[in-house]
């Protein structure tokens, strides 16, 4: 089973750990490799060049970026069409899925955004805000509330995995979409456009054993369902049904999850008396980037007090994919930082430092503080070695030291 390590950022809002394949600078060295990118609605049935859609979305936010693709030893990447001053909000983000950290306390986190509950919350509560509610029921819910996950949930906990609890989310929105769509009703978003990110190979003849057990749980939960109501949304004989049930979309989708999985950290409020946070706390989540497994797998902290929500919910918000962050590449020495300023899991990109027009904007996956054989280890993960201009001074100045010897 693939080992996945993954990038870990502190700031005072929240910790991020991300694990993807696209690289600035990089050259692929993944055993299993890349998949190719559609351009393809499933929902709509059309097909629209890539950068036409990552430029609509800038362009409804006035972002000075564009996306080119073929780009040498990395596919594709975001780059500035004109000068962009540090510290400017570079894009506001929202999750194509979410889900909490399956060994989060009951009710601490919201179901949908990821938000923190209010303390006392009621175990069975899901939603932090009625608006939230709505939006869920508008979309995955509106399946998920008449399924059984159970199995599928305690089978993810008992493995470690936290991908294939995303792969069902993305399922239940597009079949909620579908559905919506046929009877011409408005559709939040298009879980189709996840399609389009690249994503692990993988030899069809020798799949992953967590892969084909977590989707026959998946499919026993639908097919429970669709056996004991008569409604459409868990029917189980549309096009929709027949393509998110599929093994092959399952396997494809955890695959762009392994590549393109952010892991959403709630941060203490540093400084603070009363909150709870310790140096152990923040050591615990430093170890959390090597923690994460070839199932995107959720860090476990031990507490002295079972009821401290604080401390015992520390890095343990949840995870989520993102459509057009999943584009930005990565570098040692990044242009732009990720925050989580509302403490949901709405993302926002801000320019780290200057970026002048035409240069390429990234982030780092990794704790960009450790060494080269560190950083390169984790990058292995990845599917690529770094070849950025601190990795090559590296390289280096060891190897100058090593002639030395």
């Amino acid at each position: 089973m693939r080992t996945l390590f993954a990038q870990h950022r502190c700031n005072a809002y929240r910790s991020l750990i991300r694990a993807r394949g696209n690289a600035s600078d990089c050259q692929d060295v993944g055993e299993w490799g890349r998949q190719g990118a559609m351009s393809v609605d499933k929902n709509n049935h059309h097909s629209t060049p890539l950068a036409a859609v990552v430029g609509a979305a800038f362009a409804a936010q006035q972002i000075p970026l564009e996306l080119k693709e073929n780009l040498p030893d990395r596919g594709r990447g975001l780059f500035a069409t004109t000068p962009i001053p540090s510290g400017t909000i570079l894009y506001t983000a929202t999750p194509a899925a979410v889900v909490p950290d399956p060994n989060a306390k009951p009710g601490s986190v919201c179901l949908h955004c990821l938000s923190q509950m209010p303390s006392g919350t009621p175990g069975n509560k899901r939603f932090c805000s009625d608006a939230c509610e709505t939006s869920a029921r508008s979309g995955y819910y509106a399946i998920q509330s008449r399924l059984d996950l159970s199995h599928l949930e305690a089978y993810c906990r008992q493995k470690n995995l936290i991908f294939p609890l995303l792969a069902c989310r993305l399922a239940l929105t597009g079949l909620e979409e579908s559905r919506r769509h046929r009877q011409g009703l408005p559709i939040q978003s298009s879980v189709g456009l996840i399609d389009n990110l690249c994503g692990l190979e993988y030899d069809p003849d020798h799949i992953p054993s967590d892969w084909t057990e977590t989707h026959r749980l998946f499919g026993a939960a639908l097919a429970e369902a669709a056996s004991e109501e008569e409604e459409e949304s868990v029917s189980l004989e549309t096009e929709s049904a027949k393509r998110y049930l599929s093994l092959q979309w399952w396997c494809d989708t955890i695959g762009r999850l392994h590549l393109n999985c952010f892991r959403i950290d709630r941060m203490p409020n540093f400084g603070i008396p009363g909150q709870g946070f310790s140096f152990e706390d923040l050591n615990h989540l430093a170890s959390a980037a090597v923690l994460a497994s070839s199932g995107g797998g959720f860090a476990k902290k031990k507490t002295t007090n079972p009821d401290d929500d604080t401390a015992s919910n520390l890095g343990k918000a949840g995870s989520a994919v993102y459509f057009v962050p999943s584009f930005f590449n990565h570098a040692c020495e990044p242009s732009v930082d990720v925050f989580f300023p509302l403490g949901g899991s709405t993302m926002k990109l801000v320019a780290r430092k200057d970026i002048d027009a035409g240069e390429e904007a990234t982030i780092t996956y990794i704790d960009s503080s450790q060494s080269l054989e560190a950083r390169q280890r984790l990058f292995t993960g990845y599917g690529f070695r770094c070849r950025c201009w601190i990795c090559l001074q590296e390289e280096e100045e060891e190897a100058d030291d090593g002639r030395d010897v």
